[in-house]
């Protein structure tokens, strides 16, 4: 199981960042400001997970169009080193801005609050989604306990919020709990499983953790058992405490880890795979059933014509389009030689598996109910991908391209030295649609191969690098022989007897 042990890095002071370094977590959250420190970690822990928080104290007051540059800004300048990122912090509460946010004098927000966040997010994961398509994006956390998980003031805010939820990738939370309690109550250190049951399909990664009493004699103990706690759940990606160290405000303190040696020696030292035995975690809360959401702010869903196709509109994404008609987003992407599941644009035009051949009488009109059936599970055999390695590549840069985890390329290849590979050496690529950790899928040898083309690339140079036929790798993928293919199109390459 993968290392789940992580630590917000510092928001100011960087005192004895020796412990920091050494203690062996392989989860990071790191906020912008601080993002020199992105590239140390990246070298010392080549398989991190690396969270940039894009911290905007006043989200409410400014435009998303604005916003959006500057993440687009940092995550293009941080693209060799991670493609995680988020774009906000608690929205829910009136210290980041909005005016009805959750506060002493309101604990409770009303139900508009939530409906603010949802359409500024909305807006503001479309512009991402144009501009920086390889990135993962995490939904901004919420403050807990501020009717955002429970049912307090006659609304839930991550129902209100679903729309924009589940266009992101992954779903951030904060879990804070009282030493008195420990960290395995519901309230507490667990409260990620409420968002959970919620949004099952969605990973979900714990940006901010701790019980804001670093110094109390338990606190070492009660740190080891919610990171040994997370194992029970394998939708938990990982987690960060809170917080390395800080000089930005004064409320931090009693979470600044440095404060106390015996804390911070203690998660230095403790071992970081998987306890043997895990501790005992109350009963989660049942799955909730899914009211029929309110109708996205997007074009109205067109039928599929009598060709089988089906033309992209605004605000879609390609599960939901996959959901309409009955197929998997893999048979998706491969049907339209589709490098990334979110990289789609309004008006492209997608043949959809089981129609694009089938008589015209046959074709039906997508499934618009708000439940859709089941999606069938993917056949993974058939869809990773086969990156050609070229001189200068790393791993991590490899990754960070094709929107994977270093870790998943690690253990689809069975790679023994990360650091060793060559010119010409053949990588299977899991797809990334569907890498939520390494330890989620077993990757086998596609039955199959696709590459994934990159600037410079035409037919005649892929055909001699695969040792295929141009005419038949054209012919499979319907393009020219001549000229260069557009980056990130995905070729299907002609197997014999394929």
């Amino acid at each position: 199981m993968r290392n789940r042990w992580g630590i917000h890095a510092p928001n100011a002071g960087f005192r004895r960042m020796d412990d920091f370094y050494a203690a062996g977590f392989q989860n990071y959250t790191v906020l912008h400001v601080n993002a020199d420190l992105v590239p140390l970690i990246r070298e010392k822990y080549p398989h991190a997970r690396i969270l940039i928080r894009m911290y905007l104290q006043n989200w409410y007051a400014t435009q998303p169009e604005e916003w959006a540059r500057a993440v687009i800004e940092n995550a293009e300048r941080l693209r060799p080193f991670t493609n995680e990122i988020t774009w906000a912090n608690e929205q829910n509460l009136d210290l980041e801005g909005h005016p009805q946010g959750a506060s002493m004098q309101q604990p409770v927000p009303p139900a508009s609050l939530y409906q603010d966040i949802d359409v500024w997010n909305l807006e503001m994961i479309r512009r991402l989604r144009e501009k920086i398509p390889w990135a993962r994006l995490h939904y901004p956390a919420f403050a807990n306990d501020h009717s955002d998980d429970k049912n307090q003031g006659g609304y839930v805010g991550l129902e209100i919020c679903r729309a924009s939820i589940e266009r992101a990738d992954v779903m951030d939370c904060h879990c804070y709990w009282r030493p008195d309690d420990g960290p395995l109550t519901l309230d507490g250190g667990q409260r990620f499983t409420y968002t959970h049951s919620y949004f099952p399909d969605k990973p979900i990664f714990i940006s901010e953790c701790g019980n804001f009493a670093v110094q109390d004699a338990r606190s070492p103990d009660q740190y080891i058992t919610f990171m040994h706690s997370l194992y029970h759940y394998p939708y938990v990606e990982g987690a960060t405490f809170f917080i390395w160290d800080s000089d930005a405000a004064p409320e931090n303190a009693l979470n600044v880890i440095q404060r106390s040696g015996a804390l911070a020696q203690t998660l230095r030292h403790t071992p970081k795979d998987a306890p043997a035995s895990l501790p005992p975690v109350p009963p989660a809360p049942p799955l909730m059933t899914r009211p029929k959401p309110a109708p996205a702010p997007s074009a109205p869903i067109q039928p599929a014509p009598a060709s089988g196709e089906y033309l992209v509109a605004p605000g879609d994404t390609l599960s939901a389009i996959a959901k309409r008609f009955g197929v998997t987003v893999l048979a998706l992407m491969n049907e339209n030689a589709i490098a990334d599941a979110r990289a789609l644009r309004a008006g492209q035009r997608l043949r959809i598996p089981g129609l694009a051949d089938a008589p015209a009488s046959d074709v039906k009109p997508p499934i618009t109910d708000a439940a859709p059936p089941p999606v069938p599970a993917p056949a993974l055999e058939t869809t990773a991908v086969v990156y050609v390695v070229r001189g200068g590549d790393t791993l991590s840069a490899i990754a960070a391209r094709l929107g994977v985890t270093v870790q998943s390329i690690v253990d689809a290849n069975h790679l023994t030295d990360p650091r060793l590979i060559r010119p010409g050496q053949q990588l299977i690529i899991p797809p990334a649609a569907l890498v939520l950790s390494a330890a989620t899928f077993e990757i086998t040898k596609p039955a199959a191969r696709v590459y994934v083309t990159r600037k410079g690339d035409t037919i005649a140079r892929i055909a001699e690098l695969f040792q295929v036929d141009a005419q038949a790798l054209a012919d499979k993928n319907r393009v020219g022989r001549r000229g260069e293919i557009l980056p990130g199109t995905r070729l299907k390459i002609p197997v014999q007897g394929n």
